[in-house]
């Protein structure tokens, strides 16, 4: 049986949305980000964790007294989650030592420290932390599909 929030998952990317600069693109990021959460925790409930980490920058971000470890694609889709949901926390610094809430880059670009490297991806950015849309959700909803309909 096909789960409820995958199916919601697929019918946002297939509208394309996200690699427009539509008004509502952001409310649907954040969406996608909430279902992609929900998505990977019950992956990991099975024994499935969705592990790649292509063109994923590994690091270790420190908030008070909280470490936060981005090593695969599960802990940067936590990452980005929390940022989306909880504005206040480390997520919003970024390596160049300002405050950056978000930001979407359309192809390969560099400002302002922030870079995205693929000129056919749109890569989003949270306290210089990228994720990005054909590289990493895309390609997660795919394996998702195949873990969660075993």
């Amino acid at each position: 049986m096909t789960d409820y929030n995958l199916i919601r998952l697929k019918e946002l990317l297939n509208s394309n949305i996200l690699s427009k600069n539509e008004l509502c693109s952001n409310s649907v990021f954040i969406e996608v980000l909430v279902l992609l959460r929900d998505l990977v925790s019950k992956a990991e409930k099975i024994n499935k964790k969705i592990v790649f980490d292509d063109y994923i920058d590994k690091k270790k971000l420190t908030f008070g007294t909280r470490d936060i470890h981005i090593n695969d694609i599960t802990d940067l889709i936590k990452y980005f989650r929390d940022a989306a949901v909880h504005s206040h926390t480390v997520h919003r610094n970024n390596s160049v030592g300002g405050s950056l809430a978000f930001c979407k880059i359309f192809g390969k670009s560099q400002s302002f420290g922030i870079s995205s490297e693929f000129e056919d991806d749109v890569c989003f950015v949270f306290g210089g932390v990228k994720l990005y849309l054909y590289r990493h959700i895309h390609r997660l909803t795919k394996e998702l599909e195949d873990v969660l309909s075993q």
